[in-house]
């Protein structure tokens, strides 16, 4: 499962503030939005638009398996943890191996169940690595913003 929407965001290159607009009611996804959250979320995109499955009726009580992890695609890891690493650079920011080893993982899993061949798995890549930078450099100045106010 996803770990919020700003990881959501992370992994399906939908910017956080649609998610955030989606999850308040303030906008509608479109079909190509709504299924890669269904699959990153790892629910049936009946669940997702109503909360309730099919096979059992609702969601109370009901958890689904975990997916299989997909086979390691290595030409895929290792571009995600090198772009991880850039992102981290480029934002002047640091990430412990442990984080960075289970951020690609997470990235390399939801990037080979939402996109087949590999044209389509680097553009996912640079999508979700992109959104990274962006949630880091908003993480970044959002608490620069936090600190000038209180000094100010």
């Amino acid at each position: 499962m996803v770990g919020g929407r700003k990881e959501m965001a992370t992994l399906t290159g939908i910017s956080k503030s649609a998610i955030d607009k989606y999850a308040q009611g303030q906008s509608d996804p479109s079909r190509s939005a709504l299924m890669a959250m269904a699959r990153t979320a790892g629910v049936s995109l009946q669940w997702l638009a109503t909360g309730e499955d099919e096979l059992v009726g609702g969601s109370e009580g009901y958890q689904r398996p975990a997916p299989a992890e997909p086979p390691l695609d290595k030409w895929l890891f290792s571009r995600v943890i090198d772009g991880i690493r850039q992102v981290y650079r480029r934002v002047g920011g640091q990430i412990p191996t442990v984080s960075e080893v289970e951020l690609g993982i997470e990235m390399h899993n939801r990037i080979t169940a939402l996109a087949e061949g590999q044209e389509a798995r680097h553009g996912a890549m640079l999508m979700a690595l992109d959104q990274l930078e962006r949630d880091l450099q908003e993480a970044r100045f959002g608490k620069q913003d936090e600190t000038d106010q209180r000094t100010a």
